[in-house]
């Protein structure tokens, strides 16, 4: 009995059609999907790139001074126009040979102004410590320098060569 069933058929448009028209076609409106919503205050934390802190979306951004010097023969740091430029070493062993063209390559990259931004002093500090130690600064200093948060380079070596020597000396006594 349900096999001679009429089928329905789809409806048709009224009114005559001519031979090449196209029948109307009706589109249902899709369901909008439910979005869930998490408040801002339970939103899990996200870092954002370069260790800066992630603000809200509509944030206002006020930037106070520059961050730049005053012009591009400005002094860098307190002893700018002290610094003695890096004297080069020869018959230095591979890694520390690396150590002093990269110092060459960040002084010439003009990431600072001054012809020398890291010195004689900060090349000396360098060639104190390991090489794998000094390249690691070196690389710390280019990064700060890319973002433009380390105004002074050469103070900036002396310093991370200092407090690595420290590290080593308490390790040292730690042991012994």
């Amino acid at each position: 009995p349900e096999a001679n069933a009429p089928v329905a058929k789809p409806p048709l448009a009224k009114g005559p059609m001519s031979p090449g028209a196209k029948a109307a076609v009706v589109k249902n409106p899709l369901a909008k999907a439910a979005l869930a919503k998490t408040p801002l205050g339970k939103m899990p934390p996200v870092k954002a790139p370069g260790g800066k802190a992630a603000l809200p979306k509509g944030a206002i951004v006020v930037k106070v001074g520059g961050g730049k010097a005053a012009g591009p023969k400005a002094a860098v740091g307190p002893k700018a126009a002290n610094r003695v430029p890096p004297r080069l070493r020869e018959g230095l062993d591979f890694s520390q040979g690396a150590v002093q063209a990269m110092l060459q390559a960040l002084n010439s990259s003009k990431l600072w102004p001054g012809t020398h931004p890291l010195d004689e002093s900060a090349l000396a500090a360098l060639l104190s410590v390991h090489s794998e130690i000094a390249l690691e600064i070196l690389h710390e200093v280019e990064e700060k320098g890319t973002a433009g948060t380390l105004r002074d380079p050469s103070a900036y070596v002396r310093r991370a060569v200092a407090l690595s020597s420290r590290e080593k000396e308490g390790r040292a006594r730690n042991l012994g």
